[in-house]
């Protein structure tokens, strides 16, 4: 199934991804997804096939090990310090982890 927008709200690629550092929560959204949309077609064109992963990536932490991570993933920490893994990670709203 394919959605189009009406003409007049047509930009170019490049101009959505010039969003990505906008203010407006918004425009960053369309930035990140049409710069994933294209990430992708280029991969397709190139022949790239990612490995398969699980939310940690190939990675699998040992007891006691420190994992870096940008954004709170309550689950994914969860899991990860019940199996007693340092997680050290950068949120752009702290509040999101004060109040989880």
């Amino acid at each position: 199934m394919r959605f189009c927008l009406p003409v007049q709200n047509w930009r170019p690629p490049i101009q959505l991804i010039q969003n990505m550092l906008s203010h407006n929560n918004a425009q960053r959204a369309i930035a990140l997804g049409t710069f994933n949309a294209i990430s992708r077609h280029l991969f397709r064109r190139a022949g790239y096939l990612p490995q398969p992963a699980n939310s940690t990536g190939s990675c699998q932490p040992l007891h006691r090990q420190t994992i870096g991570m940008v954004g709170y993933f309550k689950r994914l920490i969860k899991r990860l310090t019940a199996q007693q893994v340092k997680v050290l990670m950068l949120e752009k709203n702290p509040q999101r982890v004060c109040n989880a």
